[in-house]
């Protein structure tokens, strides 16, 4: 089944779904023009019939069906579509059954029959199973969860919904992905589980904005490359003309050369009759004047002469007939060849200028997906507060490798708290900004939402929360993240850190202490190989009281970076020593110094990673 058929069929779903929610439908009268077209479609079934064209006769019976769905005559619908499937199971047709079987399950759906409904949903998702059309897969376990909602069985509805959800993940199309996410929604509000009922809202929403914005580029892309294709057929056109006028000029120089020929001939012929009278004149007085022998010998061999010459002067114009001849067919063959040639490479330049705009189709594509990440992350840490209306004397450098970074950064205020999260994903780009969001809106989920508010707990939180995204137990995907997470209790000015392999460094009473995280990353089994059960998260506290306490969270990247020479990383203590000859200067210069540090100790070597950094004072 092609692409248009599928955004038809899944047209059909959204109206499909809003029927089952809506009101009891009621059957409206057909009208002459629908009874006319009915009994139109009836003959032109049969006639099918008869020839044994069971494909075309079945295709006349679903457009009765359809008209008597239209106007919900259920029974005479289904009729039709029974009779339609005979045909389709008699040809073997595999398509067309699994798009009736769909067809008579939304049917029986509109009756209310749901478990009958549910049974055609079976066989269709069944059909779709066997041909492994992803698509047709999704549309099938998304009608089938609707009808599963109807009969309270969520448990079901919501295992085919995640299904459909892992296809849709791995064909990375957003549409379907927003489709599963709303529907999950919705089944777990029905089921009474507001909490996920909201995780998954939020997952919808972020889709649908992404899926929204796409739309309005796309629409503006075609029309840029319907204004780009109708100036190509114009210079077509304009080129086409010139050629034309080239032609043109060739084909009346030809034909001057032919005159010129004709005109030849022609004076040939006049020569060459006078000449010929001019003998018969000679031959008469020779036979006349038989005594002047001598006079007869002499205009004998003057008329020989005159034969001879005329001979040569015909062989002469015959050669060079001939010669024009010979060059006129060799002009039109170099001309065909000429213009074979150039069809030739108008066919290469066009072929080119296609793969061309593919490339370049595919490429604007790519990057409109990468801008659309960009934009999304961008939506996340921009937030309507900034960061310094929270904590005043702070800093964020943030400087991605690519487009869309793998590192992110979160902070809150709730009440006397405030945290502060610096996080780096595994990976970076795309892929890396993809974790991004997950974990932001799974910070959100755990601290704003469950009000999980100690950092070693949060570590559990997000980690569990990691896993169960990504379906890490069954999948066994990897991906997970590295991130400091700080608590400030501004009541009882303290403090507490916890690390999952990212550290802290703190500065009380101008002295600088490396804070070491614990050993395990979050989501995934954890870069030192722990299992998720043997997990451990320490919380470390710190007082700030009457002490002037500076605080820096990084990611990797800072201390990995290379030297201009590609022979040393920067490591560690030079952070350390960097940090302790700028931590008294203001908040924004701070941000300059690490800046103009890294610049000139990464010189023309390449960025290796995604860097982060953030500093803040606590008085």
């Amino acid at each position: 089944m092609g692409l248009l058929n599928f955004k038809s069929f899944f047209i059909v779903c959204v109206l499909f779904c809003i029927s089952l929610n809506g009101m009891a439908l009621e059957e409206y009268p057909l009208s002459r023009n629908d009874s006319a077209t009915i009994k139109e479609y009836n003959g032109h079934y049969e006639e099918q019939l008869k020839q044994n064209h069971k494909k075309e006769a079945s295709r006349f019976l679903n457009l009765i069906a359809m008209i008597y769905w239209e106007k919900n005559h259920f029974k005479e619908a289904e009729s039709y579509f029974l009779k339609s499937l005979k045909l389709n199971q008699s040809l073997d047709n595999q398509n067309g059954i699994a798009m009736l079987n769909n067809n008579l399950a939304m049917l029986n759906a509109d009756m209310a029959e749901y478990e009958v409904s549910l049974e055609y949903f079976e066989k269709t998702l069944l059909a779709r199973r066997v041909t492994n059309e992803k698509i047709g897969i999704i549309s099938a376990l998304i009608n089938r969860s609707v009808v599963h909602n109807k009969l309270k069985k969520y448990d079901e509805s919501i295992v085919g919904l995640k299904e459909a959800l892992d296809l849709a993940r791995e064909m990375n199309d957003p549409e379907q992905m927003r489709s599963c996410y709303g529907m999950l929604s919705e089944t777990y509000e029905k089921a009474g589980d507001t909490k996920q009922s909201l995780y998954y809202y939020d997952y919808f929403k972020t889709f649908n904005e992404l899926v929204t914005e796409k739309k309005i580029k796309k629409s503006r892309v075609e029309l840029d490359n319907e204004r780009l294709k109708r100036e190509i057929s114009e210079l077509q056109l304009v080129k086409k003309e010139e050629e034309l006028h080239d032609t043109q000029e060739e084909l009346e120089s030809t034909q001057h050369d032919v005159e010129v020929i004709s005109e030849k001939q022609r004076e040939l012929i006049e020569t060459l009759s006078k000449k010929e009278m001019s003998l018969q004149i000679i031959k008469q007085e020779a036979e006349i004047e038989h005594l002047e022998n001598s006079k007869l010998k002499r205009e004998k061999e003057i008329r020989e002469m005159i034969i001879w010459m005329v001979s040569l002067g015909l062989l002469l114009v015959l050669g060079l007939l001939i010669f024009l001849f010979v060059l006129f067919k060799q002009k039109n063959k170099l001309n065909k060849e000429l213009i074979d040639k150039n069809t030739k490479i108008n066919e290469q330049n066009t072929m080119l200028y296609d793969a061309y705009k593919l490339i370049e189709e595919k490429n604007y594509a790519i990057n409109e997906s990468i801008e659309y990440a960009k934009y999304i992350q961008e939506s996340m840490l921009n937030r309507n507060i900034p960061m310094t209306d929270i904590l005043p004397n702070s800093f964020v450098y943030y400087r991605p490798l690519d487009t869309v970074s793998g590192d992110f950064y979160w902070y809150a205020k709730i009440d006397h708290l405030i945290f502060v999260v610096m996080a780096d994903c595994t990976g970076h780009g795309v892929p890396g900004g993809f974790i991004t969001m997950v974990g932001n809106n799974q910070l959100n989920n755990i601290i704003k939402h469950d009000k999980v508010y100690s950092p070693d707990k949060i570590l559990y939180s997000l980690d569990a929360g990691i896993r169960q995204a990504f379906n890490q137990e069954h999948t066994h995907n990897m991906d997970g993240m590295d991130l400091s997470v700080v608590k400030i209790d501004t009541k009882e000015n303290t403090f507490e850190y916890s690390g999952a392999q990212s550290a802290m460094i703190m500065i009380q009473n101008d002295e600088i202490e490396y804070i070491k995280p614990s050993p395990h990353g979050v989501g995934g089994t954890g870069i030192a190989g722990f299992k998720h059960q043997e997990k451990e998260f320490d919380v470390q506290t710190f007082d700030f009281k009457d002490k002037e306490t500076y605080v820096y969270l990084f990611t990797d990247g800072v201390i990995d970076q290379f030297n201009s020479s590609n022979e040393r990383k920067f490591l560690r203590k030079r952070l350390k020593n960097v940090i302790l000859d700028m931590y008294q200067r203001p908040m924004e210069e701070q941000k300059e110094t690490i800046n103009k540090v890294f610049n000139d100790w990464k010189g023309n070597t390449g960025q290796t990673d995604d860097v982060s950094l953030l500093g803040f004072k606590l008085n």
